[in-house]
């Protein structure tokens, strides 16, 4: 989708996709952490792809920007829709997503644990079946 752009479901392998419990979009945006274009103008899931999160009750998604909205959106839109309709976890800010293929894969998000928090740093893992 690059710098910017709206990532649509015309992204996603939908027969693949829908055995999955999360989906994770590596966007490759995660090369620019350190910078300040970082915090800039990063794609985003189009408001239909987090529809299908919603209709295919998905347990989560992930991704290697700093957020499921852009920066732009003081509404929160996405985050929003999302968590206002169902408990759904969303993760920000992974790497390295480049290196876990397009396959399916089992995933663990390991969070610290803080009282009355609404988020917690994780250690993300990916287990790849060869």
């Amino acid at each position: 989708a690059g710098e910017g752009g709206e990532i649509g479901m015309e992204y996603i392998d939908k027969p693949l996709a829908d055995q999955a419990a999360f989906l994770m979009f590596h966007t490759g945006w995660d090369v620019n952490w350190g910078q300040e274009k970082y915090f800039g103008t990063y794609p985003v899931v189009s408001l239909e792809v987090c529809q299908y999160l919603l209709d295919s009750k998905k347990k989560g998604v992930g991704f290697d920007v700093i957020g499921i909205d852009p920066v732009s959106d003081g509404n929160l839109t996405r985050h929003k829709m999302l968590l206002s309709q169902r408990d759904i976890v969303i993760i920000e800010n992974l790497t390295n997503l480049d290196k876990i293929g397009e396959g399916l894969f089992t995933f663990a998000a390991l969070p610290l644990k803080y009282k009355d928090a609404d988020g917690a740093p994780i250690r993300a893992v990916a287990i790849i079946e060869e």
